[in-house]
């Protein structure tokens, strides 16, 4: 898992030509391709500029996706998979199979993309750029089951647009998909895995969000790495209790007592969507690093779909797309959702709703009991459900109660519902409570952990004892012969989630946490100079900082320019090479930067990769830290790792954060030429040392002047 998703660059110097025999001008291209100004560059394919015809492959994708052709698409890609790695491949066999299937597919373009197909190309690939250039986070999460815990994640990523995040799941699951579908992509880490693999997973991300209690090792581990990181705790295990909780119920034997207590108490900054989970944990808490935070509902989905249907359409439409099931208009119908499990009470639902049914007999013809969240995983869920379909046997209800497995999308069951009930005997503060609530339906919860802080008893619905079979019975009575009682709770209900549960003001509480991780204090706390710098995490620029960028560029310039005057580059005033430069070679200069293996080229500054070794030998964390150019982001990207591969070796590429904003990525010393570094982040936590060049001698802060000073850097520390 690297950085940033580049596609390599062959080594300096290769020769290309030798191993294809065939070019394309052997191919018969499609005779509309030669008007194509937006594809010419396709139909110019050899063998010696293979490696460049990948860019005409990104058009063509990018093409496919503007007009909706999947099946172009998927064709380009691998057409721009097959041209990067072509000269690898040495049989002829391989390279004409490669043209055949190019002509096979560009002669499926139109002669020119229309203005309007061309505006929507730039348009996705400048959105494709400015998601590449944000910082590359991620959210650990313990499933990808359907549930409220990876739900709240899922909206909160989807709403945190200033970052670019990934997640990490210890296994698959359907909401792999929905992370798919808004542009974030899924990786798989086993729970429990060994500590480096973990560290090795972590240290290419600026900032982590770990999702439930159950990965404080995630925790700990950014905080050996110096990874800004936010847990979001959903569980309210009492602390006797989290042995039980932890390896009986969850299956997982690596976690534990201890471990929580640990990772509470070095943690940046932990968030509970309850009061009361807080004051559960109070006691391994810092207060200064804690916070609730309730949990916003996403209003415009559930907005979409009440101005779209009605009760009766969402009823209608369930019935048609789900076999088995059917809702009438006259039905009364009593939601019960989430996973089915022992703590949420399902068989205490099926039988309040059998005793209704039997004290009154007439509501066997109208009411129904819909349970949503079946899953088949756990050896007691499943268990569990057999004893619940047992329960509905007994009392001869199976006409009307329908169970269903767990729903992509669970918002039109509440538009089909009337009453939604919540009679958990472990819980936090459920979502659907307050999804049932914005949806103005009344609620029967019950009486426990954070659940009375988002429903108060007789007004948006009814609160109940946990197992108290004969009370819930009763209230959902009330609740089934009184239309206007639902009503009026709907009503109340509405009106409380808009002022307590906004996703605009979880959105703003949560961006606040997060700024505070960012500036939290990762300096080392020791006194000696020794075990000081052995936690010290230094980031080290590489342009003119760890490599001879000005040298590299000299060479390539006077290649077209013999006459060139080096003192331009050497002596320059402006950090921008190309503001060095009269106006009118500015263009040019900047298009140098574009060269493939101009970045590949440069040679290492005196002593740089001796420094490098001497700091990790030392213990101290090394971490380069580096931009890409504006006009060329691929190909400089692609450079940098190969040339760290070249001179570092390719365990060093997990040691590269590629970034446009420095001021995100957190270390104790910034090591880089560049007279003052700024960004989204106005106070970051390390100092800048600047590495001296011509055109940073003005600026002020203390500074280096060769690698062989590298330990007068370490001074600020103590300063």
């Amino acid at each position: 898992m690297a950085n940033v998703a580049t596609k390599s660059e062959a080594p300096a110097g290769q020769n290309f030509a030798s191993p294809f025999s065939c070019e394309l001008a052997d191919i018969d291209l499609d005779d509309s391709m030669a008007n194509s100004s937006y594809f010419e560059e396709i139909k110019l394919i050899d063998a010696e500029n293979i490696r460049e015809s990948w860019r005409g492959f990104v058009k063509m994708r990018e093409y496919g996706k503007c007009v909706h052709r999947d099946d172009l698409q998927t064709h380009a890609r691998r057409l721009e998979n097959a041209s990067w790695r072509l000269w690898h491949s040495l049989k002829k066999t391989e390279c004409e199979q490669f043209f055949h299937e190019l002509h096979g597919n560009v002669a499926t373009l139109p002669d020119v993309l229309s203005k309007k197909d061309q505006d929507e190309v730039v348009k996705v690939e400048t959105e494709n750029f400015k998601k590449q250039s944000k910082p590359l986070c991620v959210a650990f999460s313990h499933s990808m089951e359907r549930n409220g815990a990876n739900n709240f994640v899922f909206f909160l990523l989807r709403e945190l647009t200033e970052y670019r995040f990934e997640v990490i799941s210890p296994k698959s699951g359907p909401m792999v998909q929905d992370f798919n579908d808004i542009g974030i992509p899924v990786h798989f880490l086993e729970n429990g895995c060994e500590k480096h693999l973990l560290e090795q997973h972590l240290s290419k991300y600026s900032f982590a969000i770990i999702n439930t209690i159950m990965k404080p090792d995630v925790v700990l581990a950014c905080v050996g790495l110096r990874i800004p990181h936010l847990w979001v705790i959903h569980e309210a295990w009492p602390i006797p209790q989290i042995e039980h909780y932890a390896k009986e119920v969850f299956l997982l034997p690596h976690l534990d007592c201890n471990l929580i207590e640990r990772a509470m108490k070095s943690v940046d900054y932990v968030v509970f969507p309850a009061k009361m989970q807080r004051d559960l944990y109070e006691e391994w808490l810092d207060p200064l690093k804690s916070s609730v935070i309730y949990n916003g509902i996403p209003m415009r989905a559930i907005e979409a779909l009440r101005s779209s249907q009605n009760t009766n359409i969402a009823r209608r439409n369930l019935s048609n797309s789900i076999p088995g099931l059917k809702l009438d208009r006259s039905d009364i119908v009593i939601l019960h959702i989430g996973t089915v499990c022992k703590r949420k009470a399902q068989i205490n639902t099926v039988q309040a709703f059998a005793r209704l049914c039997t004290e009154h007999p007439e509501l066997r013809e109208k009411a129904k009991l819909l349970i949503v969240g079946v899953r088949y995983i756990r050896p007691h869920e499943i268990q569990y459900v057999d004893e619940i379909k047992a329960e509905i046997e007994k009392a001869d209800l199976s006409k009307n109660v329908i169970m269903l497995d767990t729903q992509k999308n669970p918002l039109p069951f509440y538009q089909a519902s009337d009453i939604v009930v919540c009679p958990s005997l472990n819980e936090v503060l459920p979502l659907v409570i307050c999804e049932a609530m914005a949806f103005e339906r009344p609620v029967i919860c019950s009486r426990i952990a954070g659940i009375p802080e988002c429903c108060t008893d007789n007004a948006e619905g009814f609160l109940i004892e946990a197992g108290d079979v004969a009370t819930y019975c009763t209230r959902l009575e009330r609740l089934v012969k009184s239309a206007e009682l639902r009503q009026t709770m709907g009503a109340m209900g509405r009106k409380r989630v808009l002022q307590q549960f906004s996703m605009g003001e979880m959105l703003k509480k949560y961006s606040a946490a997060i700024a505070q991780c960012f500036s939290a204090d990762r300096a080392p706390k020791h006194g000696a100079d020794k075990a000081a710098t052995s936690k010290c995490r230094v980031l080290v620029d590489m342009d003119n900082t760890l490599v001879d960028f000005d040298s590299a560029f000299i060479a390539a310039w006077r290649a077209g320019h013999p006459d060139f005057d080096d003192k331009v580059v050497r002596e320059r005033r402006h950090f921008e090479l190309e503001l060095n430069f009269p106006k009118a070679q500015r263009s040019e200069v900047v298009k140098q930067f574009g060269v493939p293996g101009f970045f590949l080229s440069f040679k290492p500054n005196p002593g740089a990769l001796t420094a490098i070794k001497e700091m990790m030998d030392e213990g101290i964390e090394v971490v380069l830290c580096t931009s890409t150019h504006p006009s060329c982001h691929p190909q400089s990207a692609a450079d940098k790792f190969r040339w760290v591969e070249a001179h570092l070796g390719e365990h060093f590429m997990s040691r590269m954060i590629i970034t446009r904003d420095k001021t995100l990525v957190d270390g104790d010393i910034l090591l880089d030429d560049k007279p003052q570094v700024k960004g989204g982040n106005p106070a970051p936590r390390w100092k800048h040392v600047l590495f001296t060049q011509s055109y940073n001698r003005g600026a002020s802060g203390p500074r280096i002047n060769s690698w062989s000073e590298w330990r007068d850097a370490l001074k600020v520390l103590s300063a």
